[in-house]
């Protein structure tokens, strides 16, 4: 039988035909993989055991996702076996519900001990429209009896109706966007039957709703994480896709989405893994990159085969809290190997938020230098009430609570405690500006931690050169407190700390160097932490799910005191040395600083206007 059109809101493939040929042929014969571990189709499954991310893409029948993909794709009467057999396994062995009463309103209460991850919000929201485009397929198929269609639609008036409850809609985070765009397209498959049309008023007054508050008027989605940007915009794509987009009073401005997106990727292809974001190849949730109407995002999720290269230049974000940065050094033309800042300097909610107040990314010359630690995984909760959950961290892993804390950031760290997320109010933004000056990026932040101490934070990029990171702090009631600069490099980078110094050295490329360089006399260097397990981790990145591996990660320090300025110099080459002439006055207005890189002279100097809008200079003598 010819498939019906399933809504393409799960995220869009860029690479359907490599799925055809691997993935999907894989769940037919040796199940279905995701990070490690796998869940074998058979007349009666394993549903639980899994870890918690796992579970929930399976609870969100994303095996059943790309069965019906090859299925639409190929009308295969293979894959439509196989959802079959999967989605009536899943009605019979983890569906346990009450009645939907006259009034839309559940007769009784959810099984949700069971299978806990099978009620969990955002995975009901994704289940429901697709268990609607079953209950479309199989109401044609004569090889269906009539009990059994009469089952999966009850199912999904029960869906529909768990949905509809304002207590569960998840309204503060994306979960409720996929809520939302569930019901709705799942109701307006069946228009015609009935509380169907109230459904989808609902859904849709919903979507709205959500999309007003997740993204700002610029197209930022202000969940800290550029993953979460990607996987929202791929989900509107597909709905314009699908035709659902036409039906929002006021559609989203998806090219400007595309174009933040656009900056959130590295040179080298890669996902900016700020907040709970995997540095994966950008796009594969964007569907095919010639879709795109935003050229540059075309090119950079196609790795270079369509589009148009990025543009060079800064974009600032200010009330959103990301400044970003490209240029080509002089005489460099590939994007690939273009100097790139990435920085985070918002806090709008606790979703998605690691403890990373100004923390960075930094690539040049086609590598990627400082990174961030990434999301690792979400794993077991902890436990409510927990001195871990009254601390903010969620999750009890300590894999997962170490790339959260600061101390995994390239942040500021202060008498060893991350910053607060919850039991705060969120800031907003400390981003104070973002430009191109002097040939280089240079950002300015400005933050307030502890309630009493204040930072401010000069970022510095000259591509093919140099970075400086610069760093100033006061406690106004004047308590002494310990104040570190950290730094992780990423896992190729070699490092040796020899006196005044750490001498960089690239592992893939060992002609390519660099010079950690404290360029304040009270600085002093720490020993460098690279895979530490005991105390507590230190040195570590995560490349993807459920992964850490280790980075080398350094700490500058200062004397123990009310406040603190740090100066740190990341300069390419193999001979630095801090120049008479370098100076940052007490009250952070201006600043000089002059060295010395392999032979060359080099000279900075800030002034911070009356509106705090800072000008570098930036010249070599």
């Amino acid at each position: 039988m010819a498939p019906a059109r399933l809504e393409q809101l799960g995220g869009r493939s860029s690479r359907i035909q490599e799925d055809l040929d691997a993935s999907l042929k894989g769940l037919l014969t040796g199940g279905w993989e995701w990070g490690g571990e796998r869940f074998e189709l058979s007349d009666k499954p394993s549903w639980s055991g899994y870890s918690r991310s796992f579970e929930f893409r399976l609870q969100s029948w994303e095996p059943f996702l790309r069965l019906a993909a090859g299925f639409e794709t190929t009308g295969a009467e293979i894959y439509y076996s196989a959802l079959k057999k999967f989605a009536f396994a899943w009605l019979r062995q983890v569906y346990v519900a009450p009645k939907v009463g006259p009034d839309g309103a559940l007769l009784g209460e959810l099984d949700e001990a069971t299978f806990p991850m099978a009620w969990y919000d955002m995975a009901v929201g994704l289940r429901t429209y697709r268990l609607a485009w079953f209950c479309d397929q199989i109401a044609g198929d004569a090889s269906v009896s009539d009990a059994a269609f009469r089952s999966a639609l009850r199912a999904l008036y029960v869906h529909l109706a768990v949905l509809g409850r304002e207590a569960g809609f998840s309204s503060h985070s994306n979960h409720g966007f996929y809520q939302a765009i569930g019901q709705f397209a799942a109701a307006r498959r069946f228009a015609d039957l009935p509380m169907m049309a109230a459904y989808a008023e609902q859904g849709l007054k919903r979507w709205e709703e959500i999309l007003n508050a997740q993204f700002s008027n610029k197209g930022v989605h202000l969940e800290h994480s550029p993953g979460y940007h990607q996987m929202v915009l791929g989900t509107l794509l597909g709905a314009r896709a699908s035709g659902l987009i036409a039906d929002l009073p006021v559609p989203p401005d998806l090219s400007r989405m595309q174009e933040v997106l656009a900056w959130m990727i590295a040179p080298d292809f890669t996902l900016a893994p700020i907040g709970d974001t995997d540095p994966v190849f950008a796009g594969d949730d964007l569907g095919p990159p010639e879709d795109l109407e935003f050229a540059p995002l075309a090119w950079l999720v196609s790795r270079g085969r369509t589009g148009a290269e990025p543009p060079m230049g800064a974009a600032e974000y200010r009330a959103e809290g990301y400044a970003f940065g490209r240029l080509l050094a002089a005489g460099e033309d590939d994007p690939r190997r273009a100097a790139w800042l990435a920085q985070h300097c918002g806090f709008h909610s606790r979703t998605h938020k690691h403890a990373d107040h100004g923390g960075f990314i930094w690539h040049d010359q086609g590598r990627a230098i400082l990174v961030d630690p990434g999301r690792y995984d979400y794993g077991p909760r902890s436990e409510p009430g927990s001195p871990l959950a009254l601390g903010g961290n969620w999750y009890s892993d300590p894999r997962r609570i170490y790339v959260e804390s600061t101390r995994a950031h390239n942040c500021v760290e202060i008498d060893q405690l991350d910053y607060p997320r919850v039991k705060v109010s969120p800031f907003g933004s400390g981003l104070q500006h973002c430009s191109v000056q002097s040939g280089g990026i240079v950002t300015e932040s400005e933050f307030r931690h502890f309630e009493t101490i204040r930072h401010r934070r000069v970022v510095f990029m000259k591509p093919g050169a140099y970075l400086l990171v610069i760093d100033w702090l006061a406690d106004t009631k004047h308590a002494p407190h310990e104040f570190r600069q950290r730094f992780t490099f990423a896992p190729n980078w070699l490092l040796e700390h020899t006196a005044d110094r750490i001498a960089v050295s690239d592992s893939l490329a060992p002609s390519r160097t660099l010079v950690v360089k404290p360029m304040l006399p009270d600085m002093e260097i720490e020993p460098i932490s690279l895979g530490v397990e005991d105390p507590e981790l230190a040195g570590w990145t995560s490349p993807g799910p459920r992964r850490l591996v280790p980075a080398p990660r350094i700490g500058l320090t200062t004397p123990r005191s009310s406040g603190a300025v740090f100066c740190t110099l990341f300069a390419f080459g193999s001979d630095v040395s801090v120049g008479e002439a370098t100076q940052i006055a007490p009250a952070f207005t201006s600043g000089v600083l002059s060295w010395r890189q392999d032979g060359r002279g080099q000279r900075v100097e800030f002034v911070r206007g009356a509106k705090r809008q800072i000008k570098i200079t930036a010249m070599e003598i």
